[in-house]
Order: C-alpha cells, then structure tokens, then sequence
C-alpha cells in the first residue's frame, strides 16, 4: 500500500507550515503504483530487468490501467506480455487475458496455441490442464478457432 506524506517547515521565521498528507492507494504494491506515476508523467514504462519482473508488475498495471480508465497503458502492457509469451507461459497469460477482458492478448495467445508446435510444447509444460482449470472456456474457443482456419 504505497502511501505519499509532505511535511514542510517554514522554519523559525514565523512562516506557514504545511500539514502532512498522506495517500493511500489500495491493491496496488509501491513498485505498481511508482510504475504508474512514471508512466502517467513521461508515457514510458520504466526497464524490466529480468523477465520475472516484468511479468509480475505488467499484470498488476494492466488491472491498474483498467481500473483508472488508462487504455494506452493497457495496450502497452499487453504489447510488452505477448513479447513475454512462450510455451510456459502462454496459458497463465491466456487466463488472465480473459479475466480482464484483454481482448487483443487473448487473440494473440489464441493465434500462439494454432501453432502445432507450439501447442506441443505447451502440452508438454501442462499448460492445457492449468487452462482447463483457471479458464474453462478457452479450450473451447481454441478449438473453435482451431476449426475455423
């Protein structure tokens, strides 16, 4: 819970002294919200190191940007999470494309798992079954989409 305080004495001169401030932000880590004031002030995510911590803190700021109405940041999160996507990860991201109504993500991991070799290699990982759970009805549109092409 990433909390702001200001504090400012004028000193002994008489001068005004200002009252600390503190705001608290809910369901959000400090680094997610550091990353969202960075993003709201200079339209640039900040580097992501490995890609662990990129993957932890771009869900968090895709559910921020929905949650603040910030559909820019939204997609830039997105572009940044199929850059992400492999075998090993494109179930977990197809579950939570569809938990947050990312529609274009979710066509991108749809369009990842058409891929034979690429499904085979999920398969491998048990990326399916975790599928199967989190997300019910994404095996039936991959299958679906399957049929269509």
């Amino acid at each position: 819970m990433p909390a702001a305080e200001e504090s400012t004495d004028a000193g002994s001169g008489g001068g005004p002294t200002i009252a600390a401030i503190q705001v608290e932000v809910e369901d959000m880590e400090a680094q997610d919200f550091e990353a969202l004031l960075r993003y709201m002030y200079t339209d640039s995510l900040p580097e992501m190191g490995e890609q662990g911590e990129a993957a932890a803190m771009l869900p968090d700021l895709v559910a921020a940007a929905n949650r603040y109405g910030m559909e820019k940041l939204r997609l830039l999160c997105e572009d940044r999470l199929r850059e992400l996507m492999d075998a090993r990860t494109v179930a977990v991201i197809l579950a939570f494309a569809g938990e947050h109504h990312c529609h274009a993500l979710m066509e991108a991991c749809l369009r990842f798992l058409g891929d034979q070799e690429n499904l085979r290699q999920v398969v491998k990982t048990n990326g399916l079954e975790h599928l199967s759970k989190s997300c019910p009805s994404v095996p039936v549109d991959l299958i679906a989409k399957l049929a269509a092409e």
